[in-house]
């Protein structure tokens, strides 16, 4: 089974798509602590009805894994980003310090996040970033938004790398 780093972002669109249940099915998912924290606790419906994120259990039994990483390593990503002129969350900025270690260099980084995207090219660790779209591939069919497609994920990759270098 594969190892995914969702981003809030993600975790949130699964829910409103109603495949969160067949992503974890499909994969070991590993989460920012800050995440669950501050950024993915709930999502709306079409209608605008608020839903509670609860991962307690998940994470009690180890269907999700929560990645802590120290506050330094967190705030180091976070300033190289914003040297760069992207605004990236904490979140994102944990998924990519998690990223730069031996013990989770296994995991892909999912996540819509055109800053974030932006911002692993900085660190070298964008060939681990993949599409929502991918991650589903032979697992699910669905119609999309476009942030979640593989072709958005190509054109902020080519995007990244030309702005950088």
């Amino acid at each position: 089974m594969k190892s995914l780093l969702c981003d809030a972002v993600i975790i949130i669109d699964a829910h409103n798509l109603g495949i969160w249940k067949l992503l974890k099915s499909h994969y070991r998912i590993h989460f920012a602590s800050t995440i669950l924290k501050k950024e993915a606790q709930y999502f709306k419906d079409d209608l605008q009805l608020k839903y509670y994120l609860d991962f307690r259990k998940d994470i009690a039994s180890g269907r999700i894994i929560k990645i802590s990483m120290p506050i330094e390593e967190i705030q180091t990503v976070i300033k190289k980003a914003c040297e760069n002129r992207l605004d990236i969350q904490a979140g994102e900025a944990e998924s990519i310090a998690a990223l730069l270690k031996p013990e989770y260099q296994q995991l892909y980084f999912c996540t819509a996040d055109k800053a974030a995207i932006t911002a692993t090219h900085l660190y070298d660790v964008m060939s681990q970033v993949v599409s929502f779209e991918k991650c589903l591939k032979g697992v699910k069919s669905c119609k999309l938004p476009y942030k979640l497609t593989e072709k958005a994920m190509q054109r902020w990759k080519a995007e990244a790398i030309q702005r950088i270098g």
